[in-house]
């Protein structure tokens, strides 16, 4: 049995390439809660306070209050929030995954490790936290937010694109962010509704040229197609979700794996790291005053819904400007009017172990 406080297990290799680049400069207090905002600060990522955008007007520079935002290399970005981890007590196991989870006689969890050198860790714990983003890996019933969509996504270098400023724009009937890497890189995406992709890629012949058609109609993102890309097109879904009991018999989930919130924000890491602190602050209180147990699973609950609905409605906003420039079902579906909740099948936790384990 392990006797740390607290274990993290974590599937990927590091450093690994990850979406999730851009980072307004409101997540400072965030690091700084989380003692790396120094180690952020002096990593060299390029700073930003801009976003050139070209939504439901002609193109503009818009400047954004507060501190400058970061366009991290995601890969590096992650590491460090991975070594706080070590340094703030975690027994970590990577690359490892859990095989079998399940509540038992004691009313606790009991969890079987697996490790990539093939050995098997036994982990007896009070608390399990789901903090597998959008994979959500103990399952669970959850409602969808919006409309589904896919992201298609790649890195370029020699773009000829300037400046540090993140690039947003609205299409026909699908939208484009871009933004500038460290290392030189740039990262070019474009978010389109799940029922065009298979047909999408059919017509053009395969995802690769279908993306580079996209790109090819953005008057922002289309200068990449002049440099190279360093990398294959990537697709993963953009679906904003809510988990419909994310705290519930010694289980919490947190970040992506409890809500994911629309990417038009930029706010999604940001959102994730508020809503692991939050959960954070509630185990603690569970822990140390199990009589409070009630109310603080309620403040988990009513911090959810209401981040869930500012993010729901900011992005319908945002959406019905463009639809007034672009009356395609595409927006229509998104914007304040279209994006009525709707719910996905529940899914089930995976594996379990016998009770008397």
């Amino acid at each position: 049995m392990i006797g740390y406080p607290v274990v993290l297990v974590e599937k990927s290799v590091f450093p690994r390439q990850h979406i999730g680049e851009s980072l307004p400069g409101s997540i400072l207090p965030l690091l700084e809660a989380l003692q790396i905002r120094s180690r952020i600060e002096d990593e060299g990522f390029l700073r930003t306070k801009a976003v050139l955008i070209c939504w439901a007007d002609a193109p503009e520079v818009r400047q954004i209050d507060g501190p400058p935002g970061f366009q991290v290399d995601r890969s590096c970005f992650d590491m460090i929030m991975l070594q706080a981890s070590k340094d703030a007590g975690a027994q970590v196991f990577q690359p490892a995954h859990a095989i079998h989870i399940a509540r038992n006689s004691r009313e606790r969890w009991s969890m079987v490790i697996s490790h990539v050198d093939g050995n098997h860790v036994y982990v007896d714990c009070d608390f399990l936290i789901d903090a597998s983003g959008r994979s959500a890996a103990l399952g669970g019933r959850r409602s969808l937010i919006g409309a589904p969509t896919l992201a298609l996504y790649a890195y370029w270098k020699c773009t000829a694109l300037e400046g540090p400023e993140t690039r947003v724009e609205a299409g026909v009937a699908e939208w484009f962010w871009g933004a500038p890497l460290p290392q030189g890189l740039f990262n070019a995406t474009v978010l389109i509704d799940r029922s065009r992709y298979k047909e999408g890629v059919d017509d053009a012949g395969s995802t690769e040229r279908f993306y580079d058609q996209l790109i090819g109609s953005s008057e922002l993102l289309r200068f990449c197609l002049t440099g190279i890309r360093t990398s294959r097109v990537k697709v993963c879904d953009a679906t904003c979700h809510s988990d419909d009991l994310p705290i519930v018999n010694g289980l919490i989930k947190v970040g992506e794996a409890a809500f994911t919130i629309d990417p038009l924000s930029s706010q999604g890491v940001q959102t994730a790291i508020g809503c692991g602190l939050h959960g954070a602050a509630v185990v603690h209180t569970m822990l140390v005053r199990p009589e409070n147990t009630a109310i603080a699973q309620q403040f988990y609950l009513e911090r959810q819904r209401r981040s869930v609905e500012f993010h729901r409605r900011a992005a319908g906003s945002m959406y019905a400007n463009a639809l007034r420039k672009f009356p395609t079902d595409f927006w229509s579906r998104r914007s304040s009017d279209g994006c009525d909740q709707v719910e996905e099948p529940e899914r089930l936790v995976p594996m379990e172990l016998s009770p008397g384990a």
